[in-house]
């Protein structure tokens, strides 16, 4: 734990204090009132009596790790202890739930985690990345473990790619792939664009966007003409993305081809597909 002396000015509702109370102990608990300082712990219990404040706590250390607090960072502190309190008291419900969940990737949290998690690395995968990669994996996608092990060892090294977004402490936060559908059995022809997924904590940010301009980098170095994207139409912002990558709408037969291929797999999702041409990019570059 890092500690700034300060005075009580310096000192607002959402800080973490380390203050000392009437019976000498030392206590680091968050800040609830000023004038004087009033402090308690996180899930709401005061402290009682005269308390003397000796400092800001302004980093959190966890091994490896280090959670730092700016004064920026004040709301998100104070929003976090009172849904704890709320639902200690049970007057909260789902929608309380959902809404922290969503907070992680909420515009009002944006300046901290870029804080936390900067500078972000979006570069191509290379096997040495697997660990990274199926841990990433098991949290947030679909794709089989063994399929990403055999695909990253095997097949991309020397047909298709993966690309993966690495935050300041070498978390994978973002990943796609560049792949052929014909090698899993779909009469689907060209490379396409799949998997794309950014982890909550890391949207916001314009990292889904550099993910897809790598793979299209890398698919104008291999002379690759045309890529495409397959993406479940309920995803607004996915789609989205990739129209503002250059990606336009395929012709109504490809898309009844894709939904026809993946209803045989067993899917029922209504897919929007999109294309871009690489040639343009390959002669800028």
């Amino acid at each position: 734990m890092t500690v700034r002396r300060c005075e009580e000015r310096d000192i607002a509702r959402g800080d973490v204090a380390v203050v000392k109370d009437a019976h000498g102990r030392f206590m680091a608990h968050l800040v609830v009132a000023t004038g004087p300082v009033r402090t308690a712990t996180f899930r709401g219990r005061e402290d009682i009596g005269r308390l003397q404040l000796l400092g800001r706590v302004t980093a959190i250390r966890r091994s490896p790790a280090v959670f730092p607090l700016p004064t920026i960072a004040r709301p998100l502190v104070w929003l976090f202890h009172w849904l704890a309190m709320r639902m200690r008291q049970g007057r909260t419900s789902r929608s309380a739930v959902r809404y922290l969940r969503e907070l992680r990737s909420s515009k009002l949290t944006l300046a901290l985690r870029r804080k936390l998690m900067a500078p972000v690395d979006v570069r191509l995968l290379h096997f040495r990345d697997l660990d990274a990669l199926l841990a990433f994996a098991g949290q947030y996608l679909a794709v089989p473990s063994e399929f990403l092990k055999h695909q990253l060892l095997r097949r991309w090294p020397s047909n298709g790619v993966a690309a993966g977004a690495f935050s300041r402490s070498e978390r994978m936060c973002g990943f796609a792939y560049l792949d052929q559908y014909t090698q899993e059995g779909l009469d689907l022809d060209g490379f396409w664009i799949r998997s794309l997924f950014v982890a909550p904590v890391a949207r916001r940010m314009g990292i889904g966007r550099r993910i897809v301009q790598c793979l299209c980098a890398h698919a104008a170095k291999q002379g690759i003409a045309r890529v495409w994207a397959d993406i479940d139409s309920r995803n607004e912002g996915s789609v989205s993305l990739f129209r503002q990558e250059g990606f336009e709408p395929s012709s109504p037969q490809l898309v009844a081809k894709v939904q026809q291929e993946w209803w045989k797999k067993g899917s029922s999702i209504s897919w929007t597909v999109l294309e871009r041409s690489i040639a343009d990019q390959g002669r800028q570059n």
